[in-house]
């Protein structure tokens, strides 16, 4: 992976740092928190990782948890993401 950053961060920094923050999350019920991290996942695998199939993954996920718990920003966003 090329060392690509974000402040003074990596990204794959970034993302294993995302994927600890979506464990806690999801530990904690905070589904506000894990739609966060699954859309910033998604967005590192679309662009710095060229991994599409991951990256509609990860929004699929938001998109449930979004619909579970009535947040239509959410939702509108991720479906934003997932028409581009």
């Amino acid at each position: 992976m090329t060392n690509i950053f974000v402040g003074n961060l990596s990204y794959q920094t970034t993302q294993e740092d995302l994927h600890a923050a979506l464990a806690l999350a999801r530990e904690a019920g905070d589904h506000p928190s894990m739609i966060y991290a699954l859309s910033h996942l998604a967005h590192i695998c679309m662009t710095q990782n060229g991994d599409l199939e991951q990256s509609e993954a990860y929004l699929r996920k938001g998109v449930t948890i979004a619909r579970a718990i009535g947040d239509h920003s959410a939702l509108a966003e991720i479906l934003r993401r997932l028409g581009n």
